[in-house]
């Protein structure tokens, strides 16, 4: 019978090489006479080729094992409990199943500890052929029900991590830092092998790794490819129980980083060509307990099954290096919940099982979509041009690019939306202190009703994941957030703030922005008597474009770059030294532990994005309006890595778990790609991205927005008796057609107000603001005709 090509690749992986040295071994570990303790299940059970790799705790007054099995075609990852931690009760199901098809198809190797009321895992996510393997992290109040996952918290950096990826994620934690020990498979001094590597964390989340293996197998000594690390600080030391083709070997160490080996192994394959574990041992996995130590091992027999074992030993060896006074870290022993004693283990089965556990559903974290700027719409708001008025924003009428990552979170994922996926409308003209505490209300009016300690998972697409981070930075201990993605987000601003801030002036292609934005700038520039203008004669200039937009969207100033953009001469300027400054991002740094949270990062790339202005001196003119003060732009240079709206440079968030795709700044929130991402950061399994939909603000060459600043319905009648209608005091068509549009309007009341028709392409923004007079309950009727020779023009004559 021939093994199935998974099955190859496991064994090539972690067999490699084997040779037999017989059952001698180190510091008298004894092997439980009635083998294995955990054996694979029957024919249709989900464990029937494999188990292995097992993690375990005693709690209190049981004993909790976590491992990996497989049905020889998938890995996933299985629970068991015992009264006496050798006769065990396996769970009848596996407690985490395959994440996605492509990097966690397989879903293996876990590592438990208990702190502060919950359990804490640690697990490899794989490929279909158990390559590019990566540690991702979830929690679960009772070790059974396993919530949210964070996908992909330590990944492969350095050549001796790759190519097949770090794996085995061993973790401690004491005195406020987590320590991970791992395995990892790549290139080194010229041999690629299986290494151990060493990390450490304030958040259990984002890791500072050492750069090179701590330690390596010696084929001369131990063997090679170590891998599989556990350790335990006891008698004043660290001490190190791995594995590598030879069997399970120890070492000792001052500061869990250098080691020194013992000269024989602990562990070896039996001889008896019958035992479960005749062919290898490995995965090591040591605990205390009252007066013993128990080793929990996988075991390899001759036909391939992977099965786990016990040995137990009364003590450890006397340390055989020098015991350092003060060691440089001092982790406490895992588990890190002290045991309560329970009677000491006996080689007879207990006849009675310990029953199955309750399953309890576990607590899902709601999902909160914070949009980019311009992407929400509240006319009353914008038309008093005040920012005093900041309730009661909804999403925009004119938006699309959020439905499809809606869809596919509230049809395809079934999630409820405004009970666990939330959007999160809010006034993207204020500053990011003031979103910051907003936001915090938002999350705190979900969570109200909301189990107790729940926290919520949160997407940030472009000034929506600024938004994130100042809420993050101002409540930096007390923030609900388990985790946070964000995308296409100028972490360090972006190149286009800097026209609009310095002279209002609109380059951007985001529409979105540029809808919004012309709104508040057409609307809010004059000063009318009596708020009403005679003869369309505006009375006097109140602003100019520059002054509204500091006044009225303070926003902007927040995503100013804050690296160095400006040329003079051809010679590059401190960002520092200007007159206009981003003095939020200069002054809110991103922090690095990451606010303790499991932070994800998606950036476009291979569009046509803004890098440097080469800028001359201000004329008079300019200067005496106050606008380009650092300088007016007379060249532009362009780069390809960025997605057309936010460098790449400047989208990266150092520490987080990065990523990109080859799209636009829409793209990263609503492409197949950058959907499948999000969800694979959301953790959740076999979901496909929604159907594909149009995204005219995306694709659309020439936008048509009409706007009133009173209240009346409006409707708009294209060249081809198409309808447009609005309730919202703003119409907007993308690519109108060329010809007559027939504007009407009802007003609710009679009254003047000022009606705004604006075109705007890529380069230009063609402009049309009146003062008509409105009476209620009658028909107004407006001829916008638009023409385009060359040029978009437009030209409105009232009937």
């Amino acid at each position: 019978m021939h093994l199935p090509k998974l099955v190859f690749v496991i064994i090539s992986q972690f067999i490699l090489m084997f040779v037999s040295v017989g059952n001698k071994t180190y510091a008298d570990w004894n092997k439980y006479s009635s083998q294995p303790i955990i054996s694979v299940g029957s024919e249709n059970e989900w464990d029937n080729y494999f188990v292995g790799s097992p993690s375990v705790i005693r709690n209190k007054d049981n004993y909790k094992m976590w491992y990996a099995g497989n049905n020889r075609f998938l890995w996933r990852i299985g629970y068991a409990e015992s009264a006496d931690g050798i006769n065990w009760n396996k769970s009848s199901s596996f407690v985490i199943d395959q994440i996605d098809y492509n990097n966690n198809y397989n879903i293996h190797d876990p590592r438990v500890i208990y702190k502060d009321g919950e359990y804490l895992m640690w697990f490899d996510g794989s490929n279909s052929t158990i390559n590019n393997i990566h540690i991702n992290f979830s929690k679960s109040p009772d070790g059974e029900n396993w919530g949210s996952r964070v996908l992909g918290v330590f990944n492969p950096l350095y050549e001796w991590e790759m190519p097949k990826g770090i794996s085995f994620p061993f973790v401690s934690y004491s005195d406020g830092l987590y320590k991970l020990w791992y395995g990892a498979n790549g290139l080194y001094n010229g041999s690629e092998l299986w290494r151990l590597g060493y990390a450490t964390s304030s958040s259990g989340i984002n890791w500072i790794r050492e750069s090179k293996p701590i330690l390596e197998g010696d084929e001369n000594l131990d063997g090679l490819n170590a891998n599989s690390p556990n350790v335990i600080f006891d008698s004043g030391i660290y001490r190190l129980w791995y594995h590598t083709d030879l069997g399970i070997w120890y070492a000792e160490s001052n500061n869990g980083t250098n080691w020194v080996k013992s000269p024989t192994p602990v562990l070896t394959a039996s001889n008896d060509s019958t035992s479960f574990d005749s062919l290898r041992v490995m995965n090591p996995f040591v605990i205390k307990s009252d007066n013993q130590y128990f080793m929990y091992y996988t075991g390899i027999g001759q036909n391939g099954k992977w099965q786990i074992g016990l040995a137990t030993t009364e003590a450890l060896p006397t340390p055989f290096i020098t015991v350092d006074p003060t060691p440089t870290y001092t982790p406490a022993p895992t588990p890190t919940e002290t045991p309560t004693p329970t009677s000491s283990p006996t080689p007879t089965p207990s006849s009675t099982p310990t029953p199955t556990p309750t399953v309890v559903k576990a607590q899902f974290s709601p999902i909160i979509i914070v949009p980019g700027m311009g992407s929400t719409w509240n006319p009353q708001a914008i038309f008093t041009c005040s920012l005093n008025t900041s309730s009661g924003w909804t999403m925009a009428p004119y938006v699309n690019v959020y439905t499809r990552l809606i869809n596919t979170l509230t049809k395809n994922a079934r999630l409820k939306m405004n009970n666990e996926v939330y959007i999160y409308t809010y006034d993207w003209r204020q500053t990011l202190d003031w979103q910051g505490q907003h936001l915090k209300d938002f999350i705190d009016n979900i969570l109200k009703d909301k189990p107790a300690h729940t926290k919520v998972r949160l997407i940030g697409h472009s000034l929506g994941g600024l938004v994130i981070r100042s809420y993050l930075d101002l409540y930096h201990d007390t923030h609900k957030a388990e985790s946070i993605l964000t995308a296409g987000t100028p972490h360090q601003g972006t190149i286009l703030a800097y026209p609009i801030w310095e002279a209002g002036e609109l380059w951007t292609d985001d529409k979105l922005l540029k809808v919004g934005t012309n709104a508040i700038i057409q609307h809010c520039r004059f000063i009318t008597n009596n708020n009403s203008v005679k003869n369309n004669n505006f009375k006097f200039l109140k602003k100019t474009k520059k002054d509204v937009v500091q006044e009225l969207v303070p926003s902007v100033q927040d995503i100013l770059p804050v690296f160095d953009y400006l040329k003079r001469n051809g010679n590059l300027l401190r960002y520092e030294s200007q007159v206009y400054k981003n003095d939020w991002l200069m002054s809110h740094k991103l922090d690095p532990d990451l606010y303790h949270v499991g932070v994800f990062n998606l950036s476009g790339t291979g569009n046509r994005t803004l890098q440097y202005l080469d800028i001359k001196d201000t004329s008079n003119k300019d200067r005496k309006n106050g606008d380009w003060l650092d300088g007016y732009p007379q060249m532009k240079e362009y780069t390809r890595e960025g997605d057309g709206t936010v460098l790449n440079m400047s989208s990266v968030v150092e520490g987080a778990n990065n990523s990109e795709i080859n799209g636009s700044h829409s793209d990263v929130i609503s492409s197949t790609e950058g959907i499948q991402k999000i969800l694979n950061y959301l953790g959740i399994p076999g979901v496909r991205p929604a159907g594909m939909i149009s995204l005219p603000e995306e694709t659309s060459k020439i936008v048509m927005s009409v706007s009133l600043d009173k209240s009346a319905k409006m409707e708009v009648l294209d060249p081809k008796k198409r309808v447009y209608k609005s309730d919202e005091s703003l119409l907007v068509l993308y690519d109108p057609l060329v010809g007559v549009h027939r504007l009407k309007i009802i007003p609710s009341e009679t009254m003047r107000t000022n009606l705004s028709v604006s075109l705007m392409d890529d380069m230009d923004i063609n402009e049309n603001l009146v003062d008509i007079r409105l009476r209620k309950g009658k028909l107004t009727e407006i001829l916008l005709i638009f023409t385009n020779f060359g040029s978009p023009k437009l030209r409105m004559i009232q009937i």
